[in-house]
């Protein structure tokens, strides 16, 4: 969603915008990479392009996952993380300018090239005139909504078990990565899924569900986050990541490593008053438009 959103924007700005992993480097002026994976296709058109002469630009979306590897006991996944650290490294190292969601991956990324980087905040924004709608009060509302991939980086196996405790229904929406890990959440009682869901209609189930929580293992900052502040919802966000610089104190947080740390943000948000102050903030902050100002400055001095 972040790449198209900000494709839009650009050739709205009159930018000619092509999005082609495979198209050859030499035919633009700049080019840009997203995300740092898989590295084995990533790599060498990433190395092709920074000695075509072209400046390169990277929004890595990036935040350390040696730490959830080794706690799931992935030894495989944790050695080939560790494995390509050099690779990241270089990438960094070879970037223009590098894109990041918020101060906090800017370090992460920066611990893990052990150097100083040149990097340019872009934020998340949302679609205002989709999320921006004047919602429901409290009395309309009910349950907590997750909007994510299904799966264990993502954590609702915890969120479900939290909400069950207290009662609370939870709504699951977005594509079952995992099927398998889909039927354990759905096995707690209250436990739904709506499926994937388009953004008209996810806008509908954000402007009904009391929470919207993000309790994964990584989030920068978690988009469907900022949406769901927009529609008027508490906000449950996990603190691995760039949340906080988004909501600051007008959410609640939680350490996906402690599942009683999931359970105490619901409480807190259950019991929270951010809204609509919340609501208004992110609207004033987080358009599209207003977050991608700076990206397109960087194009524009590099090009």
């Amino acid at each position: 969603m972040q790449l198209l959103q900000t494709a839009e924007y650009l050739r709205h700005r009159g930018v000619c915008v092509t999005i082609d992993a495979a198209a050859p480097p030499e035919r633009f002026d700049l080019v840009h990479f997203w995300g740092l994976s898989p590295m084995e296709t990533l790599y060498p058109a990433f190395s092709r392009a920074a000695f075509s002469g072209r400046p390169v630009v990277l929004s890595p979306i990036y935040w350390n996952l040696g730490r959830y590897y080794a706690a799931m006991g992935s030894v495989q996944r944790l050695g080939l993380w560790n494995g390509q650290r050099p690779l990241r490294r270089k990438m960094a190292v070879l970037s223009a300018r590098i894109f990041i969601s918020g101060e906090k991956e800017a370090r992460a990324l920066e611990e893990d090239a052990g150097m100083p980087l040149p990097w340019t905040a872009v934020p998340c924004g949302i679609d205002p005139e989709l999320f921006g709608r004047e919602p429901p009060g409290p009395a309309a509302r009910r349950g907590v909504l997750c909007a994510a991939r299904i799966g264990p980086r993502k954590n609702q196996l915890a969120l479900a078990r939290q909400c069950a405790l207290r009662r609370l229904p939870l709504l699951l929406a977005g594509p079952a990565g995992n099927r398998a890990y889909l039927d354990r959440c759905l096995r707690f009682p209250g436990v739904e899924y709506a499926g994937p869901v388009p953004p008209g209609r996810l806008a509908a189930l954000y402007r009904g569900a009391r929470i919207h929580a993000l309790a994964g293992y990584a989030e920068t900052p978690g988009l469907a986050g900022l949406e769901a502040a927009a529609c008027g919802c508490e906000i449950v966000a996990t603190g691995e990541g760039t949340a906080r610089e988004y909501f600051g104190a007008a959410a609640s947080y939680c350490d996906p490593y402690d599942p009683g740390s999931v359970g105490a943000a619901i409480d807190s948000a259950l019991e929270g008053a951010h809204q609509p102050e919340l609501r208004e903030s992110v609207l004033a902050r987080f358009s599209w438009e207003t977050c991608l100002e700076p990206l397109a400055e960087v194009y524009q001095s590099l090009i």
